[in-house]
Order: structure tokens, then sequence, then C-alpha cells
């Protein structure tokens, strides 16, 4: 779900007050570049003096962006960045990790119906020898985390790169549950914190429903939102949001500038909007808080200003984003239609929506017509977003299905535990055996001896007159 991140670019005092006030961590996102048909559209970087998350859309091409990524490459990996992208019937998103050589052959390759749409990454090391994610499947009543972890190293010379990063491969990864620990209770409260924005954000117009985050820990212990699997947001009233309104529906904007507007945000692509030169804009604020001056200052340079690996991620402030001086405080444009969208105008296409967009230029008899008012988006067996369509409309199945991946981590668990144990016994059962031998030889010789001795009383007794 690409929109979320212009969701939380777009900045909100109430919620940064209620952060700091409550302590819910920030959200850190590595440099993210927005890509439709190769092109870059917008970057995303978070702040290393604030903590915000920055946009940058001016002067930006492909070739900065990738020759940027190639700078912020880690000295400790060969891979650069991953890619995220998604077509019509994929279960979940495709990620594809790149060398350097990797990424520009990845530019200059042709568009294919999964690279239309996504997001190139700079890829952040993690914690330990191993890369790993955890995924996060959030709800405003529970929230579960797994930790996919790839089981082999990433300094392994004989695998390549994407066996030694993937971690949605059954074949190189496991999967583990995640609870009760300092980093599931931060999880949970970014979780709420981001839900709680994208709610202020958008007029108090959509609530979160349920959503699926992936989070990675890198190895100076900061936490990292990668990307969003999957988003479902309501109404006030409960209401599953189908539409132009919805974040899942949502798509990339162009490059435009950005016009005040109070209604509720929509990114979308229009056709209509006049071309103009490439500008950066501040966040803008929520229709439903007052506009101020001079609240947010950014840094001096751009992101990919940085020239040493060692400066990708410092502890301290780095001068790296971009500083906006004597602006105003704008809210972006809402388009009321979403007309003329293409099938892959979406990194993950909500399930029913193309049959709504034919829908408005046919006609529907109605039989056909009550037939899609009583059945669920979300029972179209080809949703991009690959779940059990009972598992969407249900919030019991939903926590079956929750139920049993919690199962499978525990077989999974039982099962490295039986191993374990099951060499332990076999280690103990040899240590037995050699011990047995040695109590049976000292009994051979303990028996020889008696024999000796009994042969040497018995030759005595015959030798007496």
């Amino acid at each position: 779900v690409i929109g979320l991140y212009e969701y939380l670019w777009t900045k909100n005092n109430l919620l940064q007050t209620r952060c700091m006030y409550h302590k819910c961590p920030p959200v850190q996102v590595p440099d993210t570049i927005i890509l439709k048909d190769k092109s870059a559209i917008s970057w995303y970087f978070s702040s290393l003096k604030s903590g915000a998350l920055q946009r940058r859309s001016k002067e930006l091409s492909t070739g900065k962006a990738t020759q940027a990524l190639m700078k912020l490459q880690s000295p400790g990996t060969d891979i650069v960045c991953v890619f995220v992208g998604s077509a019509a019937g994929d279960a979940q998103p495709i990620t594809e990790y790149l060398s350097k050589s990797g990424l520009e052959y990845f530019i200059a390759a042709p568009t294919s119906r999964r690279t239309k749409v996504g997001i190139l990454q700079s890829f952040v090391c993690p914690k330990g020898t191993s890369n790993f994610v955890i995924r996060v499947t959030w709800t405003p009543e529970s929230c579960t985390m797994d930790s996919c972890i790839n089981i082999n190293k990433m300094s392994d010379p004989d695998l390549d790169i994407q066996e030694r990063a993937a971690t949605n491969d059954e074949k190189n990864c496991v999967l583990i549950p995640t609870c009760g620990n300092v980093i599931a209770t931060q999880l949970e409260k970014m979780c709420a914190c981001i839900a709680d924005h994208l709610h202020l954000v958008s007029s108090q117009q959509l609530k979160v429903a349920s959503m699926i985050l992936i989070f990675k820990i890198d190895a100076g212990d900061r936490v990292w939102l990668l990307w969003c699997e999957k988003m479902e947001v309501n109404d006030d009233q409960g209401n599953p949001i189908r539409g132009p309104d919805s974040i899942t529906d949502s798509v990339i904007k162009t490059s435009h500038p950005i016009a005040p507007s109070s209604t509720a945000l929509n990114m979308s692509l229009n056709s209509n909007e006049a071309d103009s030169d490439d500008q950066d804009e501040k966040p803008p604020r929520s229709s439903t808080l007052s506009r101020t001056n001079g609240s947010e200052e950014g840094d001096e340079e751009f992101a990919f200003g940085a020239t040493k690996p060692s400066e990708r991620f410092p502890l301290s402030g780095s001068s790296r984003d971009e500083y906006y001086e004597g602006e105003d405080p704008v809210m972006r444009s809402n388009s009321s239609a979403s007309e003329g969208v293409e099938a892959m105008d979406h990194i993950l296409i909500p399930a029913g929506a193309l049959d709504r967009l034919a829908r408005k230029d046919s006609a529907v008899n109605p039989v056909a017509r009550s037939r899609h008012r009583k059945v669920n988006s979300s029972d179209d067996p080809a949703s991009s977003t690959g779940y059990d369509r009972k598992d969407r409309r249900d919030p019991i199945s939903r926590s079956d299905n929750v139920q049993r991946k919690l199962e499978a981590g525990d077989k999974q668990s039982s099962f490295r535990r039986q191993i374990v144990e099951e060499k332990r016994l076999r280690e103990q059962a040899q240590q037995q055996i050699l011990q047995t031998r040695e109590l049976l030889k000292r009994s051979e010789a303990k028996a020889n001896a008696l024999k000796a001795r009994l042969r040497l009383a018995e030759g005595n007794k015959a030798a007496a007159p």
C-alpha cells in the first residue's frame, strides 16, 4: 500500500503532541523512491534531526535516485536496495533484493505488470548475521507479530542475493511468533500511533480496521518501517470504505503543485492537472487543524548529499534533509473521482475495484446489481491481497487465521525442540554405552583374577600332605 507514505508525510500537530506526551515511538522510514513505469515520482526519507518524514520531488529523476541508493549502500553488504511490487492476483507483494549491477539491469529492463508500480527502498542492514523482518498484523482489538528470519548468513559467498536476503521464501526462511518483549510493545504502540495519525489527517473520515506492516531492526537497535502489505479502512460507523477515499485505493500522485482543499486526502493520478515545474513541499496540515507558520524546519542537505557509506544512518543529526524556509503550510488537493484509473495504477488493487469501474460504463441487469450489492468486494477470488474471502469479512475467521499461524509457529518450534532433544538423547546413549563397556572390561578383569586365585588355592590344596 504505497499511499501510506503520503499519509504519514502529512503533518498533524495534534498527533505529534499526543505522541510526545504518550511517548509513542517515532516512525522512521528508510530512503524510499516511488516508481511508476520505472520513473521516480517522489522520495520519502526520515529526517535525522527531527525524526519527521520528509518528501523530495524537486529535480528528481531515476538516474539520480539510483546513484543516491548506490551511495547509501552499507559497507558490510553487497545489497543496495530492495524492490517491492505487485500485480493483480498476487498473494503478497514481491520483493527483489538488488546489488549494484542488479539495480542497473532492473532500471534498464522493460516494464512488466509487476514492476509498473512499486518502490525502491534502501536496504537496511539487520541486527545479526542473517536478514529478518517483523511482520505485524494490527487491529484495534489485537496485535500479532511474526519474525520472518532467513536461515542463511548474509556473508555466505556461495549463495545469491535472493537466497541470502529473502524473508518470504519457505525454503530459506522460518517464521517465529513474537510477543511479550520490549520490541513487541514498541511495535504495537507504533502501529496504534500510525492508525491515529491516518484518522486525524483524513479529517477523521477514515479509521484503520486492520493493517499488515513490515518492520526491521538495524544494528543500532533502531526500528524502521519498511512497507505496508495490506490495509483496510472503515468510516466512523464501521462500514468498509471502498472507493476514492480509501487508502488501499490510492495511487501515487505526480509531482504537480499542491492546491488547498478542505476535504479528505486522496492521492490519485489526475490527467486534467496542468504540467508544471517540480517542487518540494512541506508536509501539509490536516484540514481539521489551524494553519500556522514556522513550526518545522528541515535539514540543509538532500538525502543523497551523503558521500560516504558511514553517513548512511548516523546516530546524531546530519545534514541530509531539505530546508524549507518562509513557506506557508498547504493542504493536498482531493480528487473527487477515479475515472481513467488503469489496472496497474495500484500496487495492490482492491478486490472488486476493476469490476466497479467497468460497471460505470456498462449497464448491469437488476439481478446482477443486487448480487453486487450483497457480495462484499473482498469476496472476489482474484483479490490481489490473496487473503481468504471469509477471513476478510468475518472477524472470527480472521482470528482463526491468526490462530492457525500461531499453531504453525508452535509446531515449528516444537519440531526444533524435538530435534535438539533427540540429539541430546543420542549423546547420552553413546556415553552410557562407553560406560557399560568400561564396566564390562573391569568385571572381566576381576573374574580372571578370581579364577587365578582359585586355581592357585586348588594347587596348594593338592600339594598339601
